[in-house]
């Protein structure tokens, strides 16, 4: 190939880069490029570019230049232009904080299509300070002296916190001494025995009215018998009766002064018992019928009578 063909190829390819990098144009404006220490401005950049294209934006993070630091950076703005090219715009807020000139540098926008790289323009930013006559100034209060409220809600969780721990000691100080004692930690009802003549005539009420002898049941109606009886003489006497044999009942009934002369009543139910139990003896109907109404008379006449006493006169 001639020198100058592969000339013009290169040429030819220049230019038609130069055309798609002119299709490129990119501007930065500032609201305001003078402005208070403190106080913040906003800094936009605009590209102009064909809709086919595709522009990078610089990578932005804290800062925008040395001491102007981007407070907030907001989302891109598209604008269409005409049917072929289209507007985007990127705002950034910023603001200094300290006073001086701050220069916002180029920055590079690359078109991913060629790789070419546009600038924006370089700024500069005036940050300035009040000036303070420090031989005249006046200080003022910001607002006038006020004395805080009395905090009513940490005090009385204060109080009560107090009150819990004293309680916590006295109870604590009180299970000891309980234990110490050997007694129950809290005070219990004693509740007050049956009376031993009503358990037994309650007792003796549901066996009449089973009449077991009547149904070939004599033994579980002997064995029932005895039971009442011998638990009534251990809670009314305290004669240990429901571990004695039928003699050894009998011998203590004779020692006791209430039961004594009942002695015969008695020794008719255990001895009547005893045959049937041990010795599979079979009583006759009436021999049943006495020995439960021997239990009724004896528990009759040998129940704790009640007293009254009857208030003293004064005369």
């Amino acid at each position: 190939m001639k020198p100058s063909r592969i000339l013009n190829i290169i040429i030819l390819s220049w230019c038609i880069g130069c055309i798609h990098a002119s299709n490129i144009n990119v501007a930065n404006t500032v609201d305001s490029t003078v402005f208070l220490i403190g106080n913040q401005t906003n800094v936009r950049f605009s590209v102009s570019q064909p809709r086919n294209t595709a522009v990078v934006f610089p990578a932005l993070h804290d800062t925008l230049a040395s001491g102007v630091e981007i407070v907030a950076e907001k989302a891109p703005d598209t604008t269409a232009l005409d049917d072929n090219r289209i507007e985007i715009n990127k705002d950034y807020i910023v603001s200094a904080y300290d006073s001086g000139v701050y220069f916002i540098p180029e920055l590079p926008f690359v078109d991913k299509l060629t790789g070419d790289t546009v600038w924006s323009q370089a700024v500069a930013l005036k940050v300035y300070t009040y000036d303070i006559d420090t031989a005249n100034i006046q200080l003022f209060d910001i607002k006038p002296i006020r004395k805080p409220p009395f905090p009513w809600r940490y005090a009385l969780g204060i109080t009560l916190i107090i009150y819990l721990v004293f309680v916590a000691i006295a109870l604590i100080a009180f299970i000891i001494w309980r234990l110490k004692q050997n007694k129950p930690i809290f005070p219990q009802k004693i509740q007050p025995e049956p009376d031993p003549y009503e358990v037994a005539m309650s007792g003796l009420e549901k066996i009449r009215s089973e009449k077991l002898w009547q149904k070939d049941q004599e033994k579980e109606f002997q064995t029932e018998l005895t039971d009442v009886l011998r638990t009534y003489l251990l809670k009314r006497f305290g004669i240990e009766a429901i571990e004695m044999t039928s003699d050894e009942i009998l011998d203590e009934v004779m020692r006791n002064d209430e039961c004594k002369p009942l002695h015969d009543e008695l020794r008719y139910i255990l001895k009547s018992a005893d045959m049937v139990k041990f010795a599979k003896m079979k009583l006759a109907p009436d021999e049943s019928e006495k020995s439960i109404q021997n239990a009724f008379e004896f528990l009759e006449k040998t129940k704790k009578e009640e007293t009254t006493e009857e208030p003293n006169e004064t005369k």
